[in-house]
């Protein structure tokens, strides 16, 4: 291997090597940080919400929905297992990620309706507070027969049935309450289910008159309308 090639790789790996050892001094510094400071199982209110950042096309992730227990990553809703309260309005949430790995969001509260959020060392954003998503448009109880209407099976696996009664969720074979669901930009349907402190997120596409396609977190499971009440 030539000089000028040992010199280049030598200085790749050291640049590999420094991020690895910023990166674990900054998790250190967190959890020292913890340890001087209050921390609470539930999330304080003030950081309830959707919080919403500018992205460059409409559509993408640009929404970090945050509740009593659980905060949104890139469309996956994670449980969070304790908050760090640190002085200047500064807060800790520490969860795992979809693989199981720890993990921890910072946010910094500038005023009332407005911070910065960052996960792990990636570099925050900046965010507005909404009650609701924005590019969502809320339907209220009558109105949920627009998403499933009547008795919808499971295609492989088990048949599990999906249907909504009086403001429950069938799922799984278990009854959820519906926090809220809604239509996406026209492009999909989305809903807040919970169960005994338990949240779930659900994304809903159809696809065609008697089939649709239910995503939660990485799980993808697509459901038929029976024939016999399909033909009704």
């Amino acid at each position: 291997m030539k000089t000028s090639n040992k010199i280049l790789l030598g200085m790749f790996i050291l640049i590999i090597l420094g991020f690895h050892l910023l990166e674990f001094s900054r998790i250190y510094g967190i959890d020292k940080a913890i340890k001087n400071y209050k921390t609470v199982r539930i999330v304080p209110k003030e950081l309830y919400g959707f919080w919403q950042f500018k992205v460059n096309q409409k559509g993408h992730w640009n929404n970090i929905q945050i509740g009593e227990n659980y905060i949104e990553k890139f469309y996956d809703l994670l449980k969070v297992n304790k908050v760090a309260i640190l002085k200047d309005s500064v807060y800790v949430l520490y969860f795992n990620d979809i693989r199981g790995l720890n993990s921890y969001a910072l946010i910094r509260l500038k005023e009332k309706n407005h911070a910065e959020i960052s996960f792990e060392s990636h570099t925050g954003n900046f965010c507005e507070r909404f009650d609701s998503d924005p590019d969502v448009k809320l339907f209220q109880e009558s109105e949920y027969s627009k998403v499933i209407d009547g008795k919808w099976v499971s295609e492989k696996g088990k048949p599990q049935k999906l249907l909504i009664n009086k403001n429950k969720l069938l799922w799984h074979g278990k009854a959820w309450n519906i926090v809220w669901m809604g239509e996406y930009l026209k492009k999909e349907f989305r809903a807040l289910i919970e169960k005994n402190g338990t949240y779930k997120m659900l994304y809903i596409t159809s696809l065609g008159q008697n089939k649709k396609k239910l995503v939660c977190g990485s799980k993808i499971v697509e459901y038929y309308k029976p024939f016999e009440q399909s033909e009704k």
